[in-house]
């Protein structure tokens, strides 16, 4: 699955192209998205493709996004955690994405808290 980010300066220039993607039937916008993200969604729901993450660029959700990927990146030990909760839940709750993000966040917001990098 591909996931993409595009931050924007403030999350209302989504709406010059929200009525695209809301034509296309490929797509789908989340409704209930995390407070300063827009998602989009690529694919049914059984075969998602890809994930596109709209955020304001300077807030702190894409922050705390690009310091999650930074963490990863650089820490096989969190990676190779992380790896294996993602496992466990996506066999845990194959037909409740809320559940599998709902815990899977809880680890993510552990991981912020605890590291030193910006």
């Amino acid at each position: 699955m591909l996931q993409l980010v595009l931050g924007l300066e403030s999350l209302s220039e989504f709406e010059k192209v929200r009525q695209v993607f809301e034509q296309l039937p490929q797509y789908s916008i989340k409704t209930n998205n995390e407070a300063g993200e827009i998602l989009i969604r690529k694919g049914p729901e059984s075969d998602r493709t890809h994930f596109i993450h709209v955020m304001e660029s300077k807030g702190q959700r894409m922050k705390d996004s690009l310091k999650f990927r930074d963490v990863l990146r650089s820490n096989s030990q969190i990676r190779n955690e992380y790896c294996k909760l993602k496992y466990l839940l996506a066999s845990k709750y194959p037909d409740d994405r809320e559940s599998y993000t709902v815990h899977k966040t809880g680890f993510i917001e552990q991981v912020l808290k605890t590291s030193t990098r910006c």
